[in-house]
């Protein structure tokens, strides 16, 4: 039987607890940006901490895709859908817009780039924890390759 990470609940906490103080506008800027710094990235190590070791790569890029892109669209499908229609209601709905939102849905960012109109921000750690996890499944397992993996794991987290 595998003996509970009490530490790893701890780590969780403090991290949920820093990503409500940062998103909710409880702290002045400077430290919402030091909190902005890390706290993302140590739900990905703690995901990283419990990551199995792939042997069939096509079955794990499968059921990451089913897992986390399935409702990575449809989520935002249907942000994209009630956003467009408020934009209406509004007036102020574009074509140019939709086609940057579409594109923001692309590149997982979760808003119109050019704009900053919100599509379905929370969705992009869905987007980044599909892109580690097929760089994770795909790249073959050497002490170089973990270096690689973790250097690629953090550009795709960062970016």
């Amino acid at each position: 039987m595998n003996k509970h990470l009490y530490w790893i609940d701890f780590a969780k906490v403090i991290g949920l607890y820093l990503m409500v103080l940062g998103h909710g506008n409880m702290v002045s800027d400077d430290l919402r940006c030091y909190i902005y710094s890390f706290h993302m990235p140590l739900f990905f190590v703690i995901s990283g901490l419990f990551a199995k070791d792939y042997i069939e790569r096509i079955p794990v890029i499968k059921g990451s895709f089913k897992t986390l892109m399935i409702p990575y669209i449809c989520l935002n499908a249907v942000c994209l859908i009630f956003f467009s229609l408020l934009e209406l209601y509004k007036g102020t709905f574009s074509i140019g817009l939709l086609k940057s939102q579409m594109f923001a849905i692309a590149l997982g960012v979760g808003y119109a780039t050019e704009s900053l109109t919100p599509v379905c921000t929370p969705m992009w750690f869905f987007y980044a924890l599909f892109i580690i996890k097929i760089v994770y499944a795909v790249v073959p397992k050497t002490k170089i390759s973990k270096t690689l993996q973790f250097v690629l794991c953090f550009v795709a987290v960062r970016f």
